[in-house]
């Protein structure tokens, strides 16, 4: 199945904001998936809010 521009784009954009969060250590792990344009998160953090703060900033239209 050929990858959609916007879906690379998409998915570019939310590992970088993944990244860039300052809070994001080498002790997670977080992975991000995007299929159709809906995002899917997976992996393992070490601090509960940590999933809540990488979901908050994958839903950013930035």
């Amino acid at each position: 199945m050929p990858r959609v521009p916007g879906t690379v784009r998409i998915a570019e954009q939310v590992a970088e904001r993944r990244r860039r969060y300052v809070f994001f250590t080498i002790f997670d792990d977080a992975d991000v998936a995007v299929n159709d344009g809906v995002v899917t998160l997976t992996g393992r953090v070490t601090q509960p809010y940590k999933a809540e703060a990488f979901a908050d900033l994958a839903a950013r239209g930035d």
